[in-house]
């Protein structure tokens, strides 16, 4: 009988030990929009979706948008950040210039681990 509870026990300590060696690491992520490189808007904001390839981070991602002027380097203020577990979430730019190129960049970041982040950028102007 002793034997028989000393390997049980021994058993359970190195399934113990193995499960806690092996690290939980995220995949990276890698992402989609359905915004071709090129879009032109007849409203001074645009729409679009941002989708999560890759397999969503535990703690789910941080989406942020924003908007600079291709010629001059100005930033237009885009809204808060979206933190979604979601694999495709929708994304509205706001407040795009009248007859200016803007280049609009969309970040997203893991919530549990910052430096695992994926961006796409395109370029966009309002008519």
């Amino acid at each position: 009988m002793r034997k028989i509870c000393f390997s049980i026990v021994v058993s359970l300590c190195a399934i113990t030990m193995l499960k806690c060696d092996r690290e939980d690491v995220e995949e990276n992520l890698s992402i989609s929009i359905d915004a071709p490189a090129y879009n032109e808007t007849n409203a001074p904001d645009f729409n679009f979706h941002v989708t999560v390839e890759s397999k969503m981070p535990p703690g789910g991602v941080r989406i942020i948008s924003s908007v600079r002027g291709e010629a001059d380097n100005f930033n237009y203020p885009q809204g808060p950040a979206i933190e979604t577990s979601a694999k495709t979430s929708a994304i509205r730019l706001v407040y795009l210039p009248r007859q200016k190129f803007c280049i609009a960049t969309v970040r997203v970041v893991s919530k549990s681990q910052g430096t695992n982040n994926a961006s796409k950028d395109f370029r966009v102007v309002y008519k």
